[in-house]
This record gives C-alpha cells, sequence and structure tokens, in this order.
C-alpha cells in the first residue's frame, strides 16, 4: 500500500526495472531502512549485492529477510562486510579490500548516514554527520574508482542501455535546505561545530549533492566510450528507524509526533527506495544521460533544477571537495591514489571538443620548466574527444595535471598561446592526457 507522503511521487516499481543478471551492486547500508529495500529488489532482479553495514546483528537479520522474502539463490548473490563509517583507516582497508577481490562493479549506491542526531565526533575525531555522511562516501568513491572504470570500459561496443549502466547513487535530502545560509565548508573545525541536529543534517545532505555535483565533472562522461554516471536523489519522507531517535533530536513532543508519523504518513521503505533504485538502474536515465549527470533528484525520473541555490553552487562544491580531500589526508593518511578524479578539471580543448582524461603530476618537472598555466573550464559546452594514445611532443604543467599533446603531421613547434587561460588545438592535432607514470 502506498501512504499519504508517497501519492503524489513517481514510481520505480520493482517490474520497471532491468534484468541485473550478471551485474555487481555495493549497497553502503544495505541492511536497514532504505538500503535493505534497496538491496532486496537488486537481489529480486538478478543481481549481486554486497551490504556493507555498521552492526553484524543487522547485517545477519537484513541477509534472513531478504532470503525470506526472495525465491531465488539468494545466498550465493548476497554478502555481508563490516564497518563502522566513522573509522576512515578502516573503511578505506575494507573498501581496498573489496576492490581487489570484485572482478566487476556496475553499481555503488551510498546510502548509509547519520540522521537527524546530535552532534558528536567520529572514531577519526571528524564532527559525525561530516565524517560519515560526507567523508566515508568521498573515500569509498575513489578507492571503488578503477574497478567501476574497468567495468565501464568492458562495456565499450554494447547497447547503449549497457554502456550507461555504471553507476554511482548518493542518498541525499530534501533537508538538505534546512544547511545553514552561510556554511563555507572551509575548516574541519566549522564541520566539528554544534549547529544542533537539523542544521548539521542539512550540511550534510547539502554536501551529498555538492560531491557528486562535483564528481560527475571528473568522471568519464555520458559521451565517453566508458562513461559513468552520478547522480544523488532524495528518498522522500519515508518511514525508517531514524525517526526512532526523533525524540532525542526534538525533544519529546515533537519528537513523538515525528515518529508516529513515520509509522502511519511517511512512505514505506521500498518506496523510499525507488529515487535510488532509479538512479543505480532506470533506463530513462539513458536518454537523459546528458540532463542527469550530476544532478539531484527528488522522485524516480524527477526534474532537475529542484535544489537550493547553495546546491547548485560550483564554487562550493569544490570547497566542499577540498575539505573533504583534507579531512582524509589528515584523519586517515590518504593521500588519494587517483588524483586525476578527484582533484583536477579537463584543461585543454581541441575546438568546441574536451580532453577526456586528466592525470596528476607532482608540482615540479624535471622535463618541464615552464611556469604553471592557467586554463579555461568549459565542460557544460563541450563533448569528449575519442581518441587513442600517441608519442607525446610536449607536456604542459598546471597544478597537478600532466597535458601531452599527440604528435601531428607537420609537428607542432610551439603550443604558446596568444591567449594566457586556454591552449587552442586545431581539431586535426587530437590532444590526449596521459599517466606520467
Amino acid at each position: 500500500m502506498v501512504r499519504p507522503a508517497g501519492l503524489l511521487s513517481n514510481r520505480y516499481k520493482l517490474e520497471d526495472m532491468p534484468d541485473l543478471t550478471g551485474k555487481v551492486a555495493v549497497v553502503v547500508g544495505g541492511s536497514r531502512g532504505i538500503g535493505e529495500a534497496a538491496t532486496a529488489a537488486l537481489i529480486k532482479k538478478g543481481a549481486e549485492v554486497h551490504i556493507v553495514s555498521a552492526t553484524g546483528e543487522h547485517a545477519s537479520d537484513a541477509v534472513e529477510h531478504i532470503d525470506s522474502t526472495t525465491h531465488s539463490d539468494v545466498r550465493s548473490r548476497l554478502h555481508t562486510h563490516l564497518v563502522d563509517l566513522g573509522d576512515l583507516p578502516a573503511v578505506i582497508s575494507l573498501f581496498q579490500d573489496l576492490a581487489g577481490s570484485l572482478p566487476r562493479l556496475d553499481m555503488l549506491f551510498l546510502i548509509a548516514g547519520i540522521g537527524v542526531a546530535p552532534f558528536g565526533l567520529t572514531k577519526s575525531g571528524l564532527g559525525n554527520h561530516f565524517g560519515v555522511n560526507n567523508v566515508s562516501q568521498l573515500a569509498i568513491t575513489d578507492v571503488l574508482y578503477p574497478l567501476l572504470k574497468k567495468t565501464a570500459e568492458e562495456k565499450q561496443g554494447e547497447p547503449e542501455e549497457e554502456m550507461l549502466s555504471t553507476r554511482i547513487v548518493s542518498e541525499s535530502s530534501e533537508l538538505h535546505r534546512g544547511a545553514p545560509s552561510d556554511v563555507r565548508f572551509e575548516s574541519l573545525e566549522e564541520m566539528a561545530e554544534d549547529k544542533g541536529p537539523m542544521k548539521l543534517y542539512g550540511m550534510s545532505k547539502l554536501g551529498n549533492i555538492l560531491f557528486i555535483r562535483h564528481l560527475s565533472s571528473l568522471l568519464p562522461g555520458p559521451t565517453s566510450p566508458s562513461p559513468i554516471l552520478a547522480l544523488s536523489v532524495h528518498p522522500g519522507a519515508v518511514g525508517t528507524e531514524q525517526q526512532a531517535g526523533a525524540s532525542e533530536a526534538y525533544g519529546p513532543l515533537l519528537g513523538g509526533i515525528v515518529e508516529k508519523a513515520g509509522e502511519t504518513i511517511f512512505m514505506t521503505k521500498e518506496q523510499g527506495a525507488e529515487s535510488a533504485l532509479w538512479a543505480g538502474t532506470g533506463t530513462s536515465a539513458v536518454g537523459r544521460a546528458k540532463e542527469v549527470q550530476g544532478r539531484y533528484f527528488t522522485e524516480a525520473d524527477g526534474k532537475v533544477d529542484t535544489e537550493s541555490n547553495q546546491a547548485k553552487d560550483d564554487a562550493l562544491a569544490q570547497r566542499f571537495w577540498d575539505l573533504a580531500v583534507r579531512a582524509l589526508k589528515e584523519k586517515a593518511g590518504y593521500d588519494r591514489v587517483h588524483k586525476s578524479r578527484a582533484g583536477a578539471t579537463p584543461v585543454l580543448f581541441a575546438d568546441d571538443q574536451l580532453i577526456p582524461d586528466i592525470f596528476p603530476l607532482p608540482r615540479q618537472s624535471h622535463d618541464d620548466r615552464s611556469p604553471p598555466r592557467m586554463f579555461r573550464r568549459q565542460s557544460q559546452l563541450l563533448r569528449k574527444l575519442e581518441i587513442e594514445p600517441e608519442a607525446p611532443i610536449h607536456t604542459e604543467l598546471r597544478r597537478t595535471t600532466l597535458v601531452i599533446l599527440k604528435s601531428p603531421d607537420p609537428p607542432i613547434k610551439s603550443v604558446a598561446s596568444s591567449k594566457p587561460d586556454m591552449i587552442p588545438i586545431p581539431r586535426s592535432e587530437h590532444a590526449i592526457a596521459e599517466s606520467p607514470s
């Protein structure tokens, strides 16, 4: 039965999902609430699913429940992994092990998080909402990115629906609108201030949207030969265990009302999972791939640009990203191996086309003594180049990015430009970016 809170939402039912046989999904937070409902649906459609849970009892209960309601080989396709998302070294270690053991990864669902709850510190010493709901998502995504990329590359040449089936989904909320208007994401101290449960939760949900927004600018895009889609979603007003702590967060009177609404008015966890399942598996997203990439949705196959102005702020997204990177380095000693997907942005252009890949380079290079150049980023106007590497002829140092130009015929003697912020490359002189290693 659809509860009142879900009567006006777009539906994405089990029968709307494609067959997922042979595909692999990781569901962070897959043992309770929306995550468990998403896991059950993925299993019923044939996927292999890896649940990541903070509690062994919750994970076991989820497996038992899904097994009892699914008439298929659940035990062989449903696996559990335990970690405290507030313990960043443990998070990194678990997902490194997972990345090394899985043959592929088609879908990454980042659902776990702290709800509207009192302030505290994680085991790694971060504000609990920022550490669990935000920094852990960056760590998980960064560690698993090579496996996601490998999976996407293996789909080259397949039908479009298959090529665009490698996806990352972050669970946000309409409560991102409750983030303080003056949030800056400039220091770890700012993230460790007790602003009250609602504002802390709102900041973290704003962070989820900003995370996906910035991440999408670094991933192989929809027109790449090996695309990865990234979306953030709002589940709707869902009755989950998060309401059970409402009395502590809101006080006994208001908290009691919220808890009662969760039981009678709010959507079921199964309907609450539909927006995430659509973002992770929906075929209607394929026809909208350029439109949906990096965007936030309040319902399955919904409209774009419904988020707050804060959530559309690219400068704020960059600061959020940089702060999460800093948190990983300072609190976990994790210096992020895949910097090409984490801090760099597309920098070279061939007419109206965009370089597909970029990789890290130390700030000082023995083979390039020229001063760093700044390049203009206009990714929203450009298409990805689909080209193969050739011998490099010139390098440019831009912060942490090594850019290598393909050798044209005739050879280029100089790539100097009269415009200090951009190097023009004629269409006939293809450009690529390669790792310096």
